[in-house]
Parts: structure tokens; sequence; C-alpha cells
């Protein structure tokens, strides 16, 4: 492969990402319980606004696939016992999301 191969290649992918943070989401909830453990529906409704939404500590529990908690950045591990020490992202979890959408999964903060 030619750097320039490479370049365009790279640039591409770069471009659907980005599309991919800011394609708007419909119709996917999770209930959202603060430190506090008072508890409201939360819209996601973006890859991006999930991300600004959550914080290191957060924790998002699906009726299907487990819990996650999130370490840094945009950085996600699961949980449960026996699970792959697999990296995620934002954006594998809202694939998790929504191919679980029609249960709602629950986004626990850690703090204020």
């Amino acid at each position: 492969m030619s750097t320039n191969e490479f370049q365009e290649l790279y640039d591409e992918m770069r471009e659907n990402i980005d599309k991919l943070q800011d394609m708007e989401i419909m119709g996917l909830n999770v209930w959202s319980v603060d430190h506090n453990g008072y508890g409201d529906v939360l819209a996601v409704e973006s890859v991006r606004k999930f991300g600004m939404i959550t914080r290191h500590g957060s924790v998002v529990n699906t009726p299907s696939k487990g819990m996650f908690l999130k370490i840094r950045g945009n950085c996600w591990v699961r949980t449960d016992l026996g699970a792959s020490k697999v990296v995620l992202n934002d954006m594998d979890i809202i694939k998790k999301l929504l191919n679980d959408r029609d249960r709602i999964a629950t986004l626990l903060h850690s703090d204020e």
C-alpha cells in the first residue's frame, strides 16, 4: 500500500467516524441515575452527546450485554466476571444499546 492509498483510506475512515459521532439517534433512551440515586429518562441524541453526558466512573447496565464502566475519555471496559479485557469506545456502547433498544439500559453517574 502506498502512502497516498493509506492517506486516502485514513481520511475516508475519519470522515465516516465523524459522521457516526454526530448522526442523530432517534428513540434511544436510558434510565439515568445521578449520584444521589435520583433517576430520569434521558434521550441519547448522538454518540458525541452520549460521550459528553457520561464521565469517568459512569456505568451502563444493559439487560442482555452486562455492565460497562467508563474508565477515561471515551473508553469503556466490561465489568462482568470473565469478560474479555477489550477496551470499547462510546460508539461501541451506543451500538450495544441500539441492538438492545427494546429494553431500557441504566446509566449510573458516579459524581456530581
